[in-house]
């Protein structure tokens, strides 16, 4: 007959086993939740780019004007990622509080002991969570039959350019490689450049065309400058002005980076990148 001490080791096992078990159906179920969501994003994006040019081969508007109706469509995709923001402003934030308190000289232990616990704990949801930006968003631009190229461009020239707004990265004073600078704002200079290549007869006005010309000369000498950071050409300046309100009501700068990322299967798992 067991002893009571053999007995509460088996119950010890018994019960550590259980939660055992349920520690691994729970990363299980969050892997394989976080693996179908950034699948979706990667069928989406392949289907975007299908159907719509990308950042490599999106053209601007002749005129040089974003349309009033495409400004329309890319608004209705700032509004449907009015949720999903929420969640990855908060995330952001607690990061970019928990660098302030690993800076400071003054900070408690047990403060920064604690927000790092709160970063640690809330990871997992933030996988998810960027995760599901990305798909929402490209969800959001099927559906106003608007691609990543063009959705980019309307982006950059009304946060950045118009705006005022300068590229976050998604995780604050990240050491990862800057999507902006690598990677984005080169493909905006090529747009600009596929734009001139058009010809000066094509829709710009004469001090636009100079405009964009000395922009582009400013972008190869200065690889980190952010495209009209100085001030847009007329033309871009009208057809965003009426809509500034709506832009700051729709902006989400902790997400900036999250709006030029693009989904790729990286071995086993996925990277946005």
């Amino acid at each position: 007959m067991p002893t009571p001490g053999r007995l509460r080791l088996r119950g010890c096992a018994a019960g550590c086993g259980l939660l055992i078990l349920i520690g691994l159906l729970f990363v299980g179920g969050f892997l394989w939740s976080a693996f179908r969501t950034n699948h979706q994003t990667l069928i989406q994006r392949q289907v975007l780019d299908t159907q719509y040019p990308d950042a490599e081969r999106y053209t601007p508007p002749a005129d040089g004007a974003i349309p009033e109706d495409r400004m329309r469509r890319f608004l209705a995709v700032r509004g449907e990622l009015t949720g999903p923001c929420e969640k990855v402003a908060e995330h952001w934030q607690d990061m970019a509080v928990m660098n302030d308190l690993a800076g400071s000289e003054t900070v408690s232990l047990r403060h920064l002991l604690g927000q790092g616990s709160r970063v640690v704990r809330g990871f997992p949801r933030l996988v998810k969570d960027y995760g599901r930006y990305v798909s929402e968003r490209n969800r959001a631009l099927l559906e106003q039959e608007m691609g990543l190229g063009e959705y980019s461009w309307i982006y950059a020239m009304s946060y950045f350019a118009g705006l005022g707004y300068r590229p976050t990265q998604a995780f604050p004073e990240s050491d990862r490689p800057d999507i902006f600078h690598q990677r984005v704002i080169p493909q905006l200079r090529d747009m600009m450049a596929r734009r001139l290549a058009e010809g000066p007869d094509r829709g710009l006005a004469p001090d636009s065309l100079s405009a964009w010309n000395t922009e582009l000369d400013a972008l190869a000498q200065d690889p980190g400058r952010v495209p009209f950071q100085d001030g847009l050409p007329p033309e871009l300046a009208a057809s965003i002005e009426p809509f500034r309100q709506e832009l700051e009501a729709l902006a989400c700068p902790e997400a900036s980076e999250l709006d030029f990322a693009t989904t790729e299967r990286r071995g086993l798992w996925y990277d946005h990148r």
